[in-house]
């Protein structure tokens, strides 16, 4: 062979390589669809609340179901499941990916169990909706690729609302003992 077509290859092995390791299209619907947001005590600047929320759009959903499509290898079939499950999910719920840290020396019980947070979504239109449900999720390493924001001291929940935004601003709102913060998506 000579020492163009060596070269050639070298580089179609290359690019393709940086192709399968990195999904610019999830890193970028990540980054577009994540908000992040810190509350600290006044009095000795601890951290009260430092959150991250991801909110499951459509399209981050279909990003997402490509990643791990990748990652599982998952057949046609598979795929097509995923498809099916989460549009069903989508047409019924709005639902965001949380990753919560509240050390507190003053109140280590916060962030312990679901109850002691309460999570609102706002939409445009000064709609308020409760969560239908706040569940504590598991970390694993399919979580911590999926969503690079966790690191050890944060919890990760899975929050659900009734179906109520189609395409406007919103916020979501945490509260809980001893912090409250807001986050605000624009399109």
């Amino acid at each position: 062979m000579d020492i163009k077509k060596i070269v050639v290859i070298t580089c179609v092995l290359l690019v393709s390589s940086f192709g399968f390791a990195k999904s610019p299209s999830y890193e970028k619907d990540l980054k577009r669809w994540t908000r992040h947001g810190q509350v600290y005590a006044w009095d000795n600047f601890e951290a009260r609340l430092i959150w991250n929320a991801t909110y499951l759009s459509d399209d981050f959903r279909a990003s997402q179901r490509q990643k791990l499509a990748g990652l599982y290898e998952w057949t046609d079939g598979e795929l097509s499941r995923h498809v099916r499950e989460d549009g069903e999910e989508s047409r019924r719920m709005d639902v965001f990916i949380l990753s919560i840290y509240a050390g507190s020396s003053e109140f280590p019980e916060v962030g312990k169990e679901d109850g002691k947070w309460r999570a609102v979504l706002e939409t445009n239109g000064g709609r308020v909706v409760e969560s239908e449900k706040f569940e504590r999720t598991p970390i694993t390493q399919v979580e911590r690729t999926l969503y690079p924001y966790l690191d050890k001291w944060s919890q990760l929940y899975r929050v659900s609302f009734p179906k109520s935004l189609h395409g406007d601003s919103f916020r979501l709102r945490l509260t809980g003992m001893p912090a409250r913060s807001e986050l605000v998506w624009r399109p």
